[in-house]
């Protein structure tokens, strides 16, 4: 195992039991640094990061910003209600303390820079990856920093840091093996971030650093919670809604249902005045966004965690409603056609177009076309419907029109009998 801590474990199978009695007390009065240990946030007397939370709630300090090489390449300043990124090239970038984007567990401090649109998420810890996010992106999501933070100055190990500013690293337990009594002797860690392999590889003689022959490996600090995926779930749909459309009008319309889901198709019936059509309508539940990510558990595990976030349903049918007026009138005048009427052409004049309501707000119910579409008042959105030949077959004067029109194609059929009968 490795250890994180200002000590660890070299067995001495020739210690005498007045040694190992020592060895043991020493091991009990260190059991807290053994179990509890983390990288000090400052050194040489200087003052870590300052956490008197000011008018705005953000602490102030010096922070490096170090490559996976362990090259400091830029720094970030705090400065109460300020966050000051500074580039290796000399750039810097200054945050402005925001409340809004701290996260709800308030492990990071949220800072905004209005020119660039971005997030910026500071590790409460001072130690870690920082997160950032675009809001002007068209999906924004937060996402981890390839360089880690640490205070300026952060030097070798020195004691345990208990509280919330420990910086939330790895802790590690102490194997006893070896020594007259089953107890190791003690000796320092090498350096901050790196611990010894003591696991029990039989005994091995005491010697100081750096002459033992155990080998050293570099302990990894924690990042804090790192998003590894992000996806849309979903949900399963709702029964479908039985709705009935009716048409109050004195005329003839023409409803066409277009489904958001399926781009490019719809469906188009007629209603003549007082007649219904009835449906059964798909319903969405709406989506969840899955966001995943990894955490460093205190034990060194990784573990996954998920959160969910409901995405309620949007508007998914439109209906667009046109009513049949009569355009034209086709009337022989020739002597031998006696005015006789040789076609009527219809034109579907644009009334409206609506949105049904989404998802579970969408229930069994009447919905009068004519009287919805009218409502809106958008006529001016729906382009007139002119019929095809197929259509036009359908309009012949017999056919339903208002009353008005009726009466013209009646008075024009008398007209062209009384004219047959006088011959």
């Amino acid at each position: 195992m490795r250890s994180f801590t200002g000590w660890t474990c070299l067995s001495n199978p020739s210690t005498n039991h007045l040694a190992s009695l020592a060895s043991a007390w020493l091991l009990w009065a260190m059991m807290a640094t053994s179990l509890l240990a983390q990288p000090p946030l400052h050194v040489d007397g200087r003052r870590g990061p300052y956490h008197d939370h000011g008018r705005h709630g953000g602490p102030s300090g010096e922070f490096d910003l170090v490559e996976p090489t362990g090259a400091v390449t830029g720094r970030i300043s705090l400065r109460r209600d300020q966050l000051i990124y500074r580039h290796g090239d000399g750039r810097q970038v200054v945050y402005r303390r925001n409340g809004r984007y701290d996260t709800p567990d308030g492990q990071f401090l949220g800072y905004y820079n209005t020119l660039l649109a971005r997030v910026l998420k500071f590790p409460r810890s001072g130690f870690g990856h920082f997160l950032y996010a675009d809001l002007d992106d068209f999906t924004p999501f937060p996402q981890a920093s390839y360089r880690l933070l640490h205070p300026v100055g952060a030097g070798p190990i020195g004691g345990p840091i208990v509280g919330p500013w420990a910086g939330g690293y790895m802790t590690h337990d102490i194997s006893v093996y070896g020594g007259g009594l089953g107890l190791p002797w003690l000796a320092p860690a090498p350096a901050f971030g790196w611990g010894m392999n003591a696991g029990p590889l039989g005994p091995m003689p005491f010697a100081p650093f750096p002459l033992n022959p155990l080998p050293l490996s570099p302990i990894p600090l924690n990042p804090g919670p790192v998003p590894i995926d992000t996806r849309r779930v979903a949900l399963p749909d709702l029964p479908p809604a039985k709705i009935r459309f009716t048409n109050s009008s004195q005329r003839d319309v023409n409803v066409t249902l277009s489904d958001a889901r399926q781009a490019g198709l719809s469906k188009t019936f007629r209603l003549g005045p007082a007649e219904t059509h009835d449906m059964k309508l798909r319903r969405d539940a709406g989506h969840e966004w899955v966001e995943t990510y990894e955490l460093l558990s205190p034990d060194g595990q990784w573990i996954t965690r998920e959160v969910r976030h409901s995405i309620q349903p949007q508007p998914r049918y439109e209906i667009v409603v046109h009513e049949w007026r009569v355009q034209s009138v086709a009337i022989d005048r020739t002597a031998r056609g006696n005015n006789r009427i040789e076609d009527i052409n219809m034109q579907g004049k644009g009334i409206g177009r609506f949105l049904l309501p989404p998802g579970p707000e969408l229930t069994d119910q009447t919905i009068d076309v004519f009287q919805s579409a009218r409502a809106m008042q958008n006529q001016g959105t729906v382009t007139p419907l002119i019929s095809d030949e197929q259509i036009q077959e359908q309009f012949r004067p017999s056919d339903r029109v208002s009353p008005f029109e009726r009466a013209l194609l009646q008075q024009q059929r008398a007209i062209q009998q009384a004219q047959q009968g006088q011959r």
